[in-house]
């Protein structure tokens, strides 16, 4: 007879905190950061898109630090996704954070 096996619930959310702790997860947001500044190098017009870019740790949902790339500049969204001008003109987004992330 096979004996039982247990499977702790809270396994994925340990190895999750260990991962999270990891300098491999900082190379790798820092490797996104780079990837972001690439891509927006060809866009500026002032540099304050590109200065407002950033990787930071972030304590998720219990006690998991992730990483997250983003950028604090007010224009941001519009940059990334696009807006419609007041004269009607459509201004395609630059998708600078969503490419650097996952891939164009």
């Amino acid at each position: 007879m096979a004996g039982r096996v247990h499977i702790d619930a809270d396994a994925s959310i340990r190895m999750a905190r260990l991962a999270g702790e990891t300098a491999y997860m900082d190379q790798v947001a820092a490797g996104k950061l780079a990837a972001a500044r690439a891509l927006a190098a060809p866009h500026i017009d002032t540099s304050a898109y590109a200065n407002s870019l950033y990787a930071a740790k972030v304590k998720g949902r219990r006690g998991v630090t992730d990483r997250e790339v983003g950028s604090t500049d007010p224009a941001a969204l519009e940059i990334e996704y696009g807006f419609t001008h007041r004269s009607g003109t459509k201004v395609e987004g630059q998708h600078i954070l969503g490419r650097a992330v996952f891939g164009a």
